[in-house]
């Protein structure tokens, strides 16, 4: 055993490190989930030991080099890490477990969803100037009638309230459950069913990640909003002698949105926004929130590991390490992206295992980088990249060190570039687009003839969807009538007729691609946009008259562009034309 000094202190540090506490989760042949009640001075002196040798060597490992004498212990359970080491080292301990929880703080968050509905032309004139903004908090204390900034017939649909842990996926639903009998299959001519029950109402479903800030969170986000309820009809499936196969079929009245949207903390933020067509001429609009708050929660430190420590530190074996001495040691928190885009690490990975060449490869990376800068590494010297939290840790002289620091001090995230999309459809005259045609080839910004189109022409917006998404990221928002359609049989291995059912939509559907320009002001976007009617779902006629326009269109920041026409199914005289409007927001 080795002599240590008795004035070094012993010390507790939060230190939410996944990797060390793999490895120290069994360091003894005793439960440690029990640890607080380890009862004989064997049992606690067992445990202690074998912890302190996992511990020393992972903190070797990492570049951090603990004096002759120093004791480390590690409580995976409770994520603490308790020393006893001179001030130099405890120093270094206590930044690397500050970086490591500032990283992974907070690690539960609360999620709050809203719908509104409110007057379209009220939605509309606020999205057509408030598209800069990064938090949409003036627009939701427009729509909530709880705030004194409440000026519309704004009505809340629904709230939706849950708890969240980083890296998770949550699912929220509120509404009720519909039945119906579906055909599944016909053998010998007998037609057998089976119960078929769906949810009706609004369904939250997220992928959470807290951001490194971490004031911001990195949501993968799907809403299902039915704003009308189910309608049951029979639909012909076959046909047997002069008798009809129906079945039973559930017609849902619903909007489905698909995005990735960021959210700050404790701000709302509108994810997206529909018309839900309930007639020819559908008067308002849906707005959906979400808004995320930080919960700080961190378990409590295990005293009994503290007590432990100072009470029996003089009889725990240290094993001696190397001391270098001709040079020091710092820690630091560089961004996710330090070794660029593609860091082979995992950070929603419960259990990370141990790869010595992965490791030894991020290290070499590592000094290519700073070698490339003008900084050597003579021997003795090293450098260790943790990923976890993104941490280096490098051990060199003063003035490599100072050189490091110098190039890692403009280093910061990148802002990310947000899309936000509108579009519109359009219908006017026969007369009036016409006249709009040349002058819609003349220019790629379409906004003034958009404007006049509606307040010259008497045009009529017929609705409206707003779609927030990220460069390089699909996003779709669908609104309308959604029916499960029989299309037919497949007969099985025993000749049984099994019926086949498709999704068919009635309505509205938007599919978006987008593309940042390196110019940061054009969005090359790939579209794939469907309008079916007939929008009532009381009608029935056969096969409604579906138009589609996929391709992709180049739009510039802040500008409005004319997309696609086709003439309206219902009357000659009239054209229906798609509109599309982006602005470019960068996220700070």
């Amino acid at each position: 055993m080795l002599a240590f000094s008795a004035e070094w202190p012993v010390a507790s540090f939060y230190c939410p490190d996944s990797q060390l506490a793999n490895k120290t989760k069994n360091t003894t042949s005793s439960d440690t989930s029990h640890l607080p009640s380890l009862e004989t001075e064997k049992e606690i002196l067992e445990y202690l030991n074998a912890n302190n040798r996992e511990t020393t060597r992972h903190f070797e490992d990492q570049g951090i080099h603990l004096p002759p004498g120093s004791i480390v212990v590690y409580d995976p359970h409770t994520s603490t890490l308790v020393s006893k080491a001179p001030k130099t080292a405890t120093d270094l301990l206590q930044r690397y477990s500050e970086l490591l929880s500032e990283a992974s703080k907070p690690h539960r968050a609360s999620f709050i969803g809203q719908i509104y509905e409110a007057p379209a032309e009220t939605v509309r004139e606020w999205l057509a100037t408030h598209t800069d903004t990064f938090s949409h908090t003036e627009l939701w204390r427009i729509m909530d009638r709880s705030t004194k900034a409440t000026h519309t017939d704004s009505v809340l649909l629904n709230t939706s309230v849950a708890e969240c842990n980083d890296g998770t996926r949550s699912k929220l639903q509120n509404g009720t459950l519909h039945s119906c009998n579906y055909a599944e299959s016909i053998t010998n001519g007998t037609v057998l069913f089976k119960n078929h029950t769906i949810h009706a109402g609004t369904t939250w479903e997220f992928d959470t990640m807290i951001n490194p800030d971490p004031t911001t969170f990195s949501l993968n986000i799907g809403l299902d909003q039915h704003w009308d309820k189910p309608l049951m009809r029979k639909e012909p499936i076959a046909e047997r002698g002069d008798t009809a196969i129906k079945s039973d079929i559930l017609d849902k009245l619903c909007s489905l949105l698909l995005t990735q949207v960021v959210i700050p903390n404790g701000d709302p933020v509108l994810v997206g926004a529909w018309t839900p067509r309930r007639g020819q001429a559908p008067t308002n609009m849906q707005l959906a929130f979400a808004k995320m708050n930080c919960l700080n929660f961190q378990p409590d430190p295990n005293k009994n590991l503290e007590n432990y420590l100072k009470k029996y530190s003089a009889n725990i074996s240290v094993t001696p390490t190397e001391t270098k001495r001709d040079f020091l040691t710092r820690i630091y928190q560089v961004p996710p992206t330090f070794l660029g885009p593609t860091t082979p690490y995992d950070p929603f990975d419960p259990e990370p295992h141990e790869d010595k060449q992965l490791q030894t490869d991020l290290n070499r990376q590592v000094k290519e980088i700073f070698e490339k800068a003008g900084i050597s590494w003579p021997t003795g010297s090293h450098t260790t990249y943790n990923p976890s939290g993104s941490i280096l840790i490098i051990h060199n002289s003063i003035e490599a060190l100072d050189l490091a620091e110098a190039y890692m001090t403009p280093l910061g995230p990148d802002p990310a570039c947000r899309i936000q999309l509108t579009s519109h459809l359009v219908e006017l005259s026969t007369n009036a687009y016409t006249k709009l045609y040349s002058l819609i080839h003349t220019t790629n910004d379409h906004t003034a003839i958009f404007s006049d189109s509606i307040s010259e022409n008497n045009a009529q917006i017929l609705s409206t969807n707003w779609l927030p998404v990220y460069s390089g990221n699909r996003a779709q928002i669908k609104s309308g009538r959604h029916s499960d359609t029989p299309l037919g049989f497949t007969p099985d291995e025993n000749g049984v007729l099994k019926v086949e059912y498709g999704e068919h939509l009635i309505g509205e559907s938007l599919i978006v691609d987008p593309v940042l320009g390196a110019d940061n002001q054009t969005i090359d976007l790939n579209l794939n946009y469907q309008f079916s009617l007939p929008a009532d779902p009381h009608t029935d006629d056969g096969n409604p008259p579906a138009h589609q326009f996929a391709g992709e269109v180049t739009l510039h920041d802040g500008t409005t562009r004319h997309v696609a026409a086709w003439q309206s199914s219902h009357s000659p005289d009239l054209v229906h034309a798609l509109f599309l409007t982006a602005n470019i927001v960068q996220d700070q």
